[in-house]
């Protein structure tokens, strides 16, 4: 905290994140059924670069004709207090999804909301950065307490 009570960001924490930070393309499916995903990625610094933001717009491509299309906004910052880079997703149904981000060398991961369409216990996505980009790994829990690849996409810097 500085002498007036203003909580000093701790960018340095954030520097794990940058290699989010630019636009990306990429392309994936989900393991064991023919769901193919697209999705574009954009990554800022924002205000004086205490946040992290990024804007997400993935369709689903499910079988020939049907797709599923989704935007987010997610907003990730140090909790001045715990110490935690913290994250809030605002989804296009309207409700917010939050995060906590943990760091394990080079890669980001964090629980997430588990996919409509299978049954499982829990979800965990894993960034990890690759050099033109990075991977984004979805693992599953399908109950019995290990997490399994789900799907894979391959971000690509554009």
């Amino acid at each position: 905290m500085t002498s007036e009570g203003h909580v000093t960001p701790d960018r340095a924490m954030l520097d794990a994140l940058s290699f989010l930070v630019g636009r990306f393309r990429g392309a994936g499916s989900f393991i064991g059924c023919r769901t193919l995903v697209d999705k574009e990625s954009t990554g800022s610094w924002e205000v004086s670069r205490c946040f992290l933001a990024l804007r997400m717009a993935a369709t689903y491509r499910i079988g020939e004709s049907e797709t599923d299309a989704h935007e987010a906004l997610v907003l990730a910052g140090v909790n001045p207090h715990t110490r935690v880079i913290e994250a809030r997703a605002y989804l296009d149904s309207g409700g917010t999804w939050d995060y906590r981000l943990d760091l394990d060398g080079v890669r980001v991961s964090f629980d997430d909301r588990v996919p409509h369409e299978v049954k499982a216990a829990r979800a965990r996505k894993l960034l990890v950065p690759t050099a033109d980009g990075y991977d984004e790994i979805l693992e599953i829990d399908r109950g019995d307490g290990r997490l399994e690849p789900y799907s894979v996409l391959e971000m690509k810097r554009v």
